[in-house]
This record gives structure tokens, C-alpha cells and sequence, in this order.
């Protein structure tokens, strides 16, 4: 049996299909989001894209026949209210739904051609029917027995072909090889980390549309396990896991960083392994951290502590002894006010021991940056008299900070559909843009592409809360953003834009 969008909708109207029973959960997808390449959408609107732009089959629908001979929706209730509320704007529950093609749009923008086409998409229906008992068991068995798809399966669903055969037989021949690597490809788990390792994208929040559109232009080719220096990275990956005992993903961030700078990895696992041998935390640090680590063992050659935080025993050791914010002048002492510094800073080679150790409060510590208290008073005088000048009162919040930005971004590059509300893509090009024109660091254009995320975070919250401004920049993010600032102004009054 199949139904057309148009048909359900009539069901829905003519009280012959009803969405309301207390076996379905309310309507959700009006405020889950994805991201897609025309930018963030919820996930309401992806259904009706994935219908118009995808050219999707979408799954059978189940009906449940009622003893009135009507229907109750018994599993498909988010696909279906996304369309019945898209094509239905002025619907009693005043729900707003809108899709994104090339631009935002609602069911009246569409051509005529593209609603009929909506209007008239076919879903086959699986017909039910029984006591309620029997209803309620089956709606039961259907959401609480069913295994969702990995993240793995979904892509390969999607993307098989000669390409991810070949990839597939690459990483099961390394696996009998190399420790670290999956014997088994399994439902993937692992697998998705080597997967996008081979674009690079572990670190990239919209790796799944990227992966998507990379897998359906190869899905033919041969794979190739030199590409992209692939076959290095692995074995690289290989020694470092074994030597950090890592998870995964960091162990290939960490392989692939090493690989882009063409740097020697031979340093970079013996102070992994002689690490692993000592007291340390490697599993706990994020990316970044191991970046720095890995950073001033090659250029600095300074060998940053293999412990990197301050834990617990050491703030309560180091309370009984102090009890208060180091800086002459700040009487905070409340314990939960107070954080561990270290006078020497982690990234300049000093260790993670109470000899290096010193409370200060929060606002002090972010104010200090990786400066000793020495240096810092140095070159800024008395701590507590600059640190109310340049108190968090004065520094960008994460909304400011970005419309700041964007407003001298939209001076130095011009893109079209400027106009597309949210659009993530023009957001990401427009870093690029600018970055590429004013030879930005790669550390000024983490930092922008850092507030864009949390700004979209803001501006699109997942509980949809409302969030007027966001967190404010912390002393380091804050100097380094005025230095954007003031090169993008610079470069503005220099080319008369």
C-alpha cells in the first residue's frame, strides 16, 4: 500500500489518521538540528530537503488500523508532522516549519512544479491492526528492540562502492599488521575515526555532509592508500598509539598534524614513550595541548611536563598551605574560587609540582595568561590596578565578538546570497576569505572559526533556550581578537573600502 504526502495530509484533516496517541512522543523535530551544505537546519525542514534536494526514498511509514476502521501513525510520526506542518503554515498548533534548498524557503516559495512534486511523493505504508494491548507491545518492541545504524553504517549505506571496498580491505590487511589498527571493520566504530582521518576531518563539525559529498565523487574510483600521504599516516599512527596509549582519534590527529608539518616523528613518540613510563595524563588532554607539547619539542626543543594539569590532592594540598589568592592586594579565599597556576607555565617547560605551584583567584588566573607573576608585573605594572582597566566587563562577549567581525569582514569580501539568514557555508568562507587576504595565523583563524561555532551555538540552541550574548573572551582569546581587529581595519583604510 502507498500514500502520497497530499492523501496523508487529507487523512490527518478528515480525522481519518490521528498522531496523538499516548504510546507517540511529541513532535521534536521542529527543534533538533543538522547541518547540511546549504547551512544549519532543523531536522523538520531536512526531511522535506531530503525529498526536493536528495531525491530520497524515505522509509515505510506504519499505520495501526483502529477498531473504528481509522488509523493511528504507529511509527513515522516526525516525518510525517514535518511535512503535514511545511505544507500546512497555517495549522491550528501554529507550528512553523521551513527547509533549505539554495535559500531558506517555506512551502509558498516553491515553484509549483517543486510543491506538486512534494504534494505528490509516495511513502509505502505498512498496515497494522489488532487489540490495543497488542499496539502498545508492538509500538514497544519497534523503539525499544530496534539497533540504530552507527554513524559508519549510515555513511557506507550511502557510499559503497569500489572505493570503500578498497578502503575497507586496506584497513583489515593494516589490522593484521599493526596492533593499533581494527582487525574487524565491524559496525565501524573504530573504522569511522580511519575513515576521516584520510580527509583530515576528525576535528570538523560538519564532517559528515564534507565525508558525504567526498565518497559520492570516489565511489568508482580505486582506492588508493598513498593519497593524502594515507599509508604514512597509519603506520605514524600506529607507533604513536602504542607509545600514548591515546584514544584513537587523538592518536591520529596527532599523526596527521605531524605529517602536514613534515616534521621528524621520531622525537614525538620517544617523548610518548618515556612518558607513558612516568606520571602523566596524555588521555585527558584535548588536541591542542598535545599540539603545543608536540610544537616546542620541535621548534623549542623545551620538553613540556607529561603530567599537564594540576589534580584535586594538589589544590587541597596546596589550600592548607596558602588559603588565598597569591596576588599581593586579592583577599579572595573561597576554595571554589581558586584555581591552580603554574608559576612557570606548562607550555614554557615548567612542571606540574607544588614547587611550581600557586592559587590564584579565576579572574586573576585568566588575567595572567601563561605570563609568571614576575612578568606579568613587568610589563603591565601593578596586577590588581590593570586588572580592573581590562576587567571581563570590557572584553567581547561571543555574539560582539563575531558581529564585530563579521561587520568589517562583510568591507573586506563580498559573497553572493549574502542575504541567506544563518548560512553557515558563507560563514566558513568568509573566515577563509579573510585569512587568506590578511595572512592570518593558523591560531587567529582557530580562534575565529571557535567563535563562530559558539555563536551558532547561541544563536541556534539545541534546548532551545535563548542566550543573549554568550560567554565573554578570556584575556589571551581577547588580545588575540583586537590584533584581528586591527589588521582587518588596517587593511580596510589601506584599500579604501
Amino acid at each position: 500500500m502507498q500514500k502520497t504526502v497530499q492523501e496523508i495530509i487529507d487523512m490527518i484533516n478528515n480525522k481519518e489518521l490521528f498522531y496523538d496517541q499516548t504510546t507517540q512522543r511529541q513532535f521534536i523535530y521542529a527543534n533538533l538540528t543538522v547541518n547540511t551544505d546549504h547551512g544549519e537546519i532543523t531536522k523538520a525542514g531536512n526531511v522535506v530537503r531530503s525529498i526536493l534536494h536528495e531525491k530520497i526514498q524515505l522509509p515505510a511509514l506504519f499505520f495501526w488500523k483502529r477498531d473504528d476502521g481509522k488509523y493511528n501513525i504507529h511509527d513515522g510520526k516526525q516525518r510525517i508532522l514535518s511535512l503535514y506542518y511545511f505544507c500546512n503554515p497555517r495549522n491550528a498548533e501554529n507550528i512553523s516549519v521551513t527547509t533549505r534548498l539554495e535559500t531558506e524557503c517555506t512551502f509558498t516559495n516553491l515553484s509549483k512544479d517543486r510543491q506538486n512534486e512534494l504534494l505528490n511523493y509516495k511513502f509505502d505504508i505498512v498496515l497494522k491492526e489488532g487489540p490495543k494491548e497488542l499496539e502498545e507491545k508492538s509500538f514497544d518492541l519497534i523503539n525499544t528492540n530496534g539497533v540504530p545504524l552507527t554513524d559508519y553504517e549510515c555513511i557506507r549505506g550511502l557510499s559503497y562502492g569500489k572505493w570503500f571496498k578498497g578502503f575497507e580491505d586496506f584497513i583489515s590487511a593494516q589490522g593484521q599488521i599493526l596492533d593499533e589498527v581494527p582487525k574487524q571493520i565491524g559496525r565501524g566504530v573504530e573504522a569511522l575515526h580511519f575513515l576521516l582521518a584520510y580527509f583530515s576531518l576528525l576535528n570538523d563539525k560538519s564532517w559528515k555532509n564534507k565525508i558525504r559529498n567526498q565518497l559520492n565523487i570516489s565511489r568508482n574510483y580505486v582506492f588508493d592508500p598513498n593519497t593524502n600521504n594515507y599509508y604514512n599516516k597509519i603506520q605514524l599512527f600506529n607507533d604513536i598509539a602504542n607509545a600514548s596509549k591515546c584514544s584513537t582519534q587523538i592518536c591520529l590527529q596527532i599523526a596527521d598534524y605531524i605529517i602536514k608539518k613534515n616534521w621528524n616523528p621520531e622525537p614525538v613518540i620517544k617523548y610518548y614513550r618515556d612518558g607513558s613510563k612516568e606520571e602523566n595524563d596524555f588521555k585527558k588532554w584535548q588536541i591542542d595541548t598535545h599540539m603545543i607539547a608536540i610544537e616546542n619539542l620541535i621548534i623549542k626543543n623545551t620538553y613540556c611536563d607529561y603530567k599537564r594539569n594540576f589534580d584535586k590532592k594538589d589544590k587541597s594540598s596546596l589550600y592548607k598551605l596558602k588559603q588565598k589568592c597569591n596576588i599581593p592586594g586579592c583577599d579572595i579565599s573561597d576554595y571554589d574560587k581558586l584555581a591552580v597556576d603554574h608559576i612557570t607555565a606548562w607550555s614554557k617547560g615548567g612542571k606540574t609540582v607544588l614547587k611550581n605551584a600557586q592559587l590564584l583567584c579565576k579572574n586573576h588566573n585568566s588575567s595572567k595568561g601563561k605570563d609568571s607573576y614576575a612578568e606579568w608585573t613587568k610589563n603591565n605594572g601593578d596586577i590588581n590596578n590593570t586588572f580592573k582597566e581590562n576587567n571581563f566587563d570590557n572584553q567581547f562577549s561571543i555574539i560582539d565578538a563575531w558581529s564585530k567581525f563579521e561587520n568589517s569582514a562583510r568591507k573586506i569580501n563580498q559573497f553572493k546570497n549574502e542575504y541567506v539568514k544563518g548560512n553557515t557555508r558563507i560563514n566558513i568562507e568568509r573566515i577563509t576569505d579573510v585569512s587568506e587576504k590578511l595572512g592570518f595565523t593558523e591560531l587567529d583563524v582557530d580562534l575565529l572559526h571557535k567563535i563562530r561555532r559558539e555563536r551558532n551555538d547561541l544563536v541556534h540552541p539545541r534546548d532551545g533556550s535563548i542566550v543573549l550574548s554568550g560567554r565573554k573572551l578570556n584575556q589571551d582569546e581577547n588580545k588575540q581578537f583586537n590584533k584581528i581587529l586591527n589588521a582587518m581595519d588596517d587593511y580596510i583604510k589601506k584599500n579604501n573600502l
